[in-house]
């Protein structure tokens, strides 16, 4: 009963079975040398998510919205497919001015602090970090058109493999 409505209007899309991009931090600092360069990975992932922008109308080719690790924005703009001005930080929270938008690139896959949860786990308080990623993830996808009242289909883009089978999951429970 908790659940918001219209989850049937949400279409996550990932890189097609690929495991290898697990957009955590540490991922980033391996696949994403310098703002011109990066592996074949990380370039694939901006690739497709560039691919998805240019699918959209021309008239609403400026309503998406992306996130990445703040410091690597210039890889995912360096060509200028993608715009910087679109870029918003992961933890974006309370804010109407992207209900317009029916593209989100979701492009990190943060964890638990380990200091604060090894404190939390001293004082008998377990964290589940399962929960916790995908939280983040829903309050970010839901800045965007998937809470006003238009019926338009939300495409959510999640390189990272596993937070993308966990939104799928909390989708169809």
């Amino acid at each position: 009963p908790l659940k918001p409505h219209r989850l049937n209007l949400l279409y996550p899309v990932g890189l097609p079975a690929d495991k290898s991009c697990s957009c955590s931090k540490n991922w980033y600092q391996q696949n994403i040398k310098e703002k011109t360069k990066g592996t074949k990975n990380a370039v694939r992932m901006k690739y497709e998510f560039r691919k998805l922008c240019q699918l959209l109308p021309k008239k609403d080719r400026r309503k998406y919205f992306w996130t990445c690790y703040k410091g690597y924005e210039d890889f995912f703009t360096y060509d200028r497919n993608i715009s910087k001005k679109r870029w918003r930080p992961c933890n974006l929270k309370a804010t109407n001015e992207l209900t317009d938008c029916c593209l989100v690139g979701y492009f990190v896959h943060r964890f638990a602090n380990v200091k604060v949860r090894n404190f939390l786990n001293s004082k008998g308080v377990a964290v589940d970090e399962r929960a916790l990623i995908l939280s983040e993830l829903i309050q970010f996808v839901w800045r965007s058109n998937i809470r006003t009242k238009e019926e338009k289909k939300v495409t959510v883009f999640i390189p990272a493999f596993e937070l993308l089978k966990d939104f799928k999951d909390w989708i169809q429970e």
